[in-house]
């Protein structure tokens, strides 16, 4: 393995939980590692607390992105790689994993490797050339195909010039094999939840005193809701059990299907949809633990290129999840092998309603589901076991007989 004295640079654009995660356990190894994100971004946030001297964080402070006006972002992403560029040519790390990135960030970031001789890894959490043309498309035919067309050259690009690429998906490895990466420097490592972090509580708890939720069944969607996600499919659902007293949604979210779900509730009397942004970090256990149900949402053409990793915080908190989702997305078929929960096609609103109604009634089969699912995260989590990974790849990144090009 490689000398621990190593300086990594760990950048989130996200600033998400698990790769805080990674980063705390890195340091606690003997790594200077410096972990870099924005609150710009939506989606949950790791809670970061003392980092000690080992693990310095850098949070960039930048406007909000204008997600839905796309030369805007465009010029927001690149002035936002020049910032983590920045911080690159400062410290002068012996190795820099980027992930949750914009392409033109990304591509900044990659320049930054380059002129400062620094090997880079691409961390790839979804595959965004597929993902923007396949969103944009349903907007704009001709603006997706364009656009997809720009970002898959510059994904490529990218993937090719990196030293290695940790990819969270077998079958994200095949698709970049495709397009000219080499087999020999692609590592996969499945996503996972701060298991640490999130331990198995009591229903009953502040959250869910606070909210009223003791007597009711309580059906939760936690974490972003973007335009892979279909917020129509919660407020039918929460119209059709509108007359059961018992039936409870409760939404803690940003995005665009925030505000999709607040004009819902006011135009269909939504009464049992209890709308809330994202909740901190620190009571994200509590809320966890109040469902009885986590759904999780994912349209079709998303599930090639995007794993819902807030399945994965389910598991920890041992709660059973309804996906609506594509059966082919890595999520679901973990979930449907180790019967973690329920799957159905993502347009599938009749199969949504009777596995809710199925699992509602069945009080047995949720505890065993949610302990199928805390027992897969107990044996899989564990962050020892996850940095023990990257450790390979950080090795394979700086031998020389192990570099490929």
């Amino acid at each position: 393995m490689i000398n621990k004295n190593k300086t990594l640079l760990i950048h989130d654009w996200c600033g998400h939980p698990f790769t805080f995660d990674l980063s705390r356990e890195l340091a606690s190894r003997g790594y200077l590692v410096h972990y870099v994100y924005t609150l710009a971004s939506s989606g949950p946030k790791a809670l970061i607390g003392d980092t000690g001297d080992s693990l310095v964080v850098h949070q960039i402070d930048f406007d909000p992105i204008q997600k839905s006006k796309f030369f805007t972002r465009w010029f927001q992403d690149r002035e936002y790689g020049n910032r983590v560029a920045e911080i690159v040519d400062k410290v002068r790390p012996d190795i820099v994993l980027s992930a949750n990135t914009p392409l033109e960030s990304q591509r900044k970031i990659v320049q930054a490797c380059q002129r400062n001789h620094v090997p880079f890894i691409f961390w790839q959490q979804d595959i965004i050339s597929i993902a923007a043309r396949s969103i944009l498309s349903k907007r704009n035919f001709l603006l997706g195909a364009l656009v997809g067309r720009y970002f898959k050259k510059l994904e490529k690009k990218l993937l090719q010039q990196s030293r290695r690429v940790v990819v969270i998906a077998e079958d994200f490895k095949s698709i970049i094999e495709e397009w000219g990466v080499s087999n020999q420097k692609i590592d996969v490592i499945q996503n996972w939840a701060p298991i640490a972090d999130i331990p198995v509580l009591n229903r009953n708890n502040a959250f869910s005193e606070k909210n009223n939720l003791e007597d009711k069944f309580v059906i939760l969607y936690s974490g972003t809701m973007g335009m892979k996600h279909n917020p129509h499919m919660i407020s039918r659902l929460a119209a059709h059990f509108s007359n059961d007293p018992r039936m409870q949604f409760v939404v803690a979210t940003d995005g665009v299907g925030w505000q999709v779900l607040k004009e819902e509730i006011a135009k269909r009397h939504l009464h049992n949809i209890l709308l809330l942004p994202l909740q901190p970090f620190e009571i994200f256990p509590q809320v966890l633990a109040s469902a009885d149900i986590l759904l999780v949402l994912l349209e079709k053409d998303a599930g090639i290129f995007s794993v819902p990793s807030k399945v994965w915080s389910g598991y920890c908190a041992s709660k059973p999840t309804l996906l609506a989702a594509p059966q082919d997305n890595l999520a679901a078929k973990v979930t449907c092998r180790i019967n973690a929960g329920v799957v159905v096609s993502p347009d599938d609103f009749k199969g949504a309603v009777a596995e809710i109604t199925a699992l509602a009634a069945d009080d047995e089969r949720r505890i065993l589901m949610g302990k199928n699912a805390r027992e897969f995260a107990e044996k899989e989590f564990p962050i020892e076991r996850v940095a023990d990974r990257f450790e390979q790849v950080f090795d394979a990144t700086l031998s020389p007989e192990k570099l490929t090009s």
